[in-house]
């Protein structure tokens, strides 16, 4: 038998947006993940869209070639007294060489301006120029993924860069997995308002890089968000097989909240905004028992000891709920699990069903209950329940 791991939420009316594998949706709406077609994805330069996937690059040798692509409405990323925008974004890239070795490199993007600027192609990754590197009305942080030695300071030519408002990055590391060897490579990038993580690979629980900084003192109010990519005369094909992008616009006049979904049909996974960065900081400190985690009984203790615990349903009540998980009911579907319709003690709700049985999935699942458990306002959709199970 295998163990079944779901939630329940209060569903509410959904008000979305209809995008090309996105969606919009504002914190009082459960997300929900269809690929639709639309058109809240700009491209500039050599990037398009080929077979459900962002290619930032072409396929060809061109001496030198550069694509941006971005999120189409900017993003208010400071507030005046509230402080800057807590955001996380998830992302799986794959970057393929034209020659060998390849170049020049990726990166994800915030920048005020989203149009190319002059001169950026090559060693500066579409991200800046020469002249307009070190200036904060251009505003520009990226994280780099770099495939070309292309300056002294360079590291080597292949590991990952934080850039503020220069090519020349603030803090760099070599990576142990081969950017160009054209393998599907896992992206998290989180931010808390004080300090920015970056995890590459599998392995979720120590960033290879963190740096504290605040980001009003780099950008301005209104960003633009994405991923940028060059080629010189060293190529590569440069693709965002997925992406997902949530966190908490502020506004001056009132707490408004809204979370940006942004997701490209591939490996898309659901991530808890801002709180799954308070929830890793918890885990650092927490050995891990995976003996303990085969025990039914250790999800219960670990749910149940939050003085905010949800209610544990039965098994059989969210299979009757949504008539034994009936593909009639399919909502949406994530990288971490499935979404169905349901009708509960006379009340419509939203089920996920997770779908990854590891040691990891098992600390998603209790993250997302505990995290979405602890949030209060009236505009967040309800947690009602949680389920553990063998089917």
């Amino acid at each position: 038998m295998s163990a079944l791991r779901c939630i329940c939420v209060k569903n509410v009316a959904l008000e979305s947006f209809p995008v090309l594998g996105m969606h919009l949706v504002r914190q009082r709406h459960y997300p929900i993940f269809k690929p639709q077609k639309g058109d809240d994805l700009t491209f500039f330069g050599d990037s398009y869209m080929a077979s459900d996937t962002i290619q930032l690059t072409q396929n060809v040798l061109n001496n030198g070639g550069c694509g941006r692509v971005f999120y189409t409405r900017p993003l208010k990323l400071w507030s005046t007294g509230r402080g800057t925008l807590p955001f996380n974004s998830t992302f799986v890239i794959n970057i393929t060489p034209l020659t060998y070795p390849g170049g020049e490199g990726l990166a994800f993007i915030l920048t005020g301006h989203a149009d190319i600027p002059a001169n950026s192609v090559g060693k500066w990754l579409g991200i800046i120029s020469e002249n307009t590197m070190g200036s904060s009305t251009r505003g520009a942080v990226a994280v780099e993924f770099d495939t070309r030695n292309s300056y002294p300071e360079d590291l080597d030519d292949n590991h990952v860069g934080l850039d503020l408002n220069s090519i020349y990055s603030r803090k760099q590391e070599s990576l142990s997995v081969n950017l160009s060897s054209g393998i599907d490579i896992k992206v998290k990038v989180q931010y808390d308002g004080q300090g920015l993580s970056i995890f590459v690979g599998e392995n979720r629980s120590v960033p290879v890089i963190f740096e504290s900084l605040n980001l009003y003192d780099y950008l301005p109010q209104k960003v633009y968000v994405g991923f940028s990519a060059s080629t010189g005369v060293y190529a590569q094909i440069n693709y965002v097989k997925s992406w997902e992008f949530s966190g908490l616009e502020l506004y001056d006049d009132a707490p408004n909240l809204l979370w940006v979904w942004i997701t490209v049909p591939g490996a898309i996974g659901l991530v808890i905004g801002f709180s799954a960065f308070l929830y890793w900081k918890w885990q650092r400190k927490t050995k891990d028992h995976v003996e303990e985690e085969d025990d039914p009984g250790w999800f219960e203790l670990q749910i149940q000891g939050s003085s905010t615990a949800p209610r544990k349903f039965k098994l059989k009540e969210l299979e009757a709920a949504t008539e034994n998980f009936n593909s009639d009911n399919l909502l949406g579907r994530g990288g971490f699990g499935t979404v169905y319709k349901g009708v509960l003690v006379n009340r419509e709700v939203a089920v996920k069903r997770f779908s990854r049985n590891s040691h990891e999935g098992k600390r998603d699942f209790i993250a997302e209950i505990t995290t979405i458990s602890n949030l209060h306002h009236r505009n967040l959709v309800k947690l009602l329940g949680w389920c553990h199970g063998e089917r």
